[in-house]
């Protein structure tokens, strides 16, 4: 693994990180507006009306979801690109289609989520087409990530090696773990008392946040040498966080099995213990060298630990989470550990990937608007969820002091969903400048007399080609992935499939859906032949690859959406229809707007 300084990304495939994390702002700025949504609702539940069956139960999971897979994740996957040195076309190429169909899988889930199809498992919502979907673009991010390692593993030190080997065998397990976890008839450890998460399960959870904290400064800053208060802060760290470990390895055996109670004086005495990392982990955090942009940031990730820590550690306790059990509460210290220690630690993270460009994230007026709107929900409603312990018909039934909470919940809201559509656009803009900048700079050095392009024109030019030419092998990989997968199982295992895509009726006898498979994955297939294609006149080859599957996915659409309208298939073939419809617009747009001109067409190859 290497460090990522400011002015490194020089060594990634220009743009990477930066569509990533326009990806993962996106998201944000969705979720936000949906969560404004919702907090409309809870303030006139007769708008519901208006929405049909897409009511408050069905919006929450696509709310949720988008905050966690979209938001928190995304630009942890960005982070990841030039920890493992993504150089090549190759890689590159293959992490930019992978980013692409994480979204997509999303925007699936989605939609699934909408129909009212979930697992009843917080965060863990996948079923059906959607599940299989999103652990395909997790492969992908990791096929990506693990060409870059073999590339360029004879190039940094042997420690490094190793770590970023481990680092990806990590990584292997887990689309199969996400998988494995979002089966409905698995489920972790429940404190019997309230139905939640058992103090171990707390102590495990936080563990693994203050290691992701350890982890994160190195890979991203320099540290400050390794002596005085410097070496005893690290080694505080590094010992207190062991002497958890065996608390931890302890727990279940004290706690007489894993569905503990919170009336247990083992448990809550070991989420206790966690409160000394209020302090700890901002002190840490305080040994490196970070960048002037990101210190506001730093000191916000700081102080929303630390409350997060201790705010933690007292809901916990016997009386207190008895009363405050689905309420507001809990909402308010979601909110807390979401919006105000993940966002700002993210923040940070983006600000020290985007090197002088993340300056732009650090806006005075987003950042107060941000935490002060975090920081008045946490407070209103931490004190409503503390009255509806009590009175339960406090949120239920409408009242002056219950919608004026709801008001300002809304006003919170907007504004939060404003600082975050200032930071899209903010993160959009900058490379226009960038472009405008380098294009006056070009102007104001040109003479009267007229002088071949320079290479940096050149190398201008050919970055445009070559970025269209990685867009369209993406999109080659993507397509053909998705109907190459789908047509396999169909082959292989074609009612375990079907199961998947949350299909009941299958055909009689099952060759027939199992000829259908080799249908579709011949058409996945056709994808890979040409984007690999080593013959001649290739920009014809891929022209009429495109015009035939363009065509055979507009049929299969409409042939499907009129079945669907005569319910003559179930409710779920509606994939089938976005998906399929997606790609012929696509190709038919690109066909019609010249998007594979010779020019443009990869050279792509396999390589040994």
């Amino acid at each position: 693994m290497t460090r990522v300084a400011a002015g490194s990304q020089s060594s990634l495939q220009p743009g990477l990180v930066r569509f990533t994390l326009l990806h993962a702002f996106a998201w944000l700025l969705l979720a936000n507006l949906i969560g404004d949504g919702l907090a409309l609702l809870l303030l006139f539940p007769h708008a519901g009306h208006f929405l049909g069956p897409l009511t408050y139960g069905r919006w929450m999971p696509v709310h949720m979801n988008a905050e966690l897979y979209g938001w928190v994740a995304l630009p942890l996957v960005a982070w990841l690109f030039p920890l493992y040195r993504l150089q090549s076309a190759t890689a590159a190429t293959l992490a930019r289609a992978a980013v692409w169909l994480w979204t997509i899988a999303l925007a699936a889930g989605a939609l699934d989520w909408l129909h009212g199809r979930v697992t009843g498992k917080l965060f863990l919502d996948w079923s059906g087409y959607p599940r299989m979907l999103f652990p395909v673009a997790l492969g992908m991010l990791w096929l990506a990530l693990a060409i870059a390692y073999g590339q360029g593993r004879s190039s940094v030190p042997r420690m490094h090696r190793l770590l970023a080997g481990s680092g990806l065998l990590l990584l292997a397990a887990v689309p199969f773990l996400l998988y494995r976890a979002t089966d409905p008839a698995i489920y972790p450890a429940v404190n019997p008392s309230t139905g939640g998460p058992t103090g171990a399960s707390q102590l495990e959870s936080s563990l693994a946040v203050v290691l992701i904290l350890f982890v994160l400064p190195l890979s991203l800053v320099r540290r400050q040498p390794l002596r005085g208060r410097v070496r005893v802060v690290v080694a505080l760290n590094v010992g207190y966080f062991l002497l958890e470990l065996a608390v931890l390895a302890m727990l279940p055996r004290m706690s007489g099995g894993v569905d503990a109670s919170h009336h247990l004086p083992v448990e809550y005495l070991a989420v206790l213990s966690l409160l000394p990392w209020a302090i700890l982990t901002p002190a840490y955090l305080e040994c490196f060298c970070w960048p002037a942009a990101a210190r506001r940031w730093l000191w916000a990730t700081e102080a929303w630990w630390a409350l997060l820590v201790v705010a933690g550690c007292i809901s916990f306790l016997p009386g207190v989470l008895d009363r405050i059990k689905f309420t507001d509460a809990l909402v308010a210290h979601s909110i807390l550990a979401m919006a105000g220690f993940v966002t700002s630690l993210l923040l940070v993270v983006a600000i020290v990937l985007l090197g002088e460009t993340g300056a732009r994230l650090d806006g005075r007026w987003s950042f107060w608007t941000w935490n002060m709107a975090t920081l008045l929900y946490v407070v209103l409603f931490s004190a409503a969820g503390w009255v509806e312990g009590a009175d339960p018909a406090f949120t239920m039934v409408p009242g002056a002091m219950r919608n004026g909470l709801y008001l300002l919940r809304l006003l919170q809201g907007l504004a939060m969903t404003a600082a975050g559509a200032d930071w899209l656009v903010q993160l959009t803009g900058a490379q226009s400048c960038r472009q405008a900048e380098s294009a006056a700079a070009t102007l104001s050095s040109q003479t009267v007399r007229i002088e071949p392009p320079t290479h940096s024109q050149r190398n201008d030019k050919g970055e445009e080609t070559s970025m269209k030419k990685r867009l369209l092998l993406g999109y080659q990989l993507v397509a053909g992935g998705s109907d190459a997968a789908t047509g396999a199982a169909l082959l292989v295992a074609p009612r375990l499939t079907l199961g998947w895509m949350g299909l009941t009726v299958a055909p009689e006898p099952i060759v027939f859906l199992q000829y259908i498979g080799v249908f579709v994955l011949a058409v996945g297939l056709s994808y890979w032949l040409v984007a690999f294609s080593s013959q001649p006149m290739a920009a014809t080859r891929w022209r009429t690859q495109w015009e035939i599957t363009a065509l055979v996915r507009t049929l299969v659409a409409a042939f499907v959406l009129v079945e669907l309208a005569r319910h003559a298939l179930e409710p779920r073939w509606i994939s089938v229809v976005l998906t399929d419809g997606l790609y012929a617009g696509l190709q038919w747009t690109g066909l019609r707007l010249g998007w594979l001109m010779p020019q443009a067409i990869p050279e792509a190859r396999f390589h040994g």
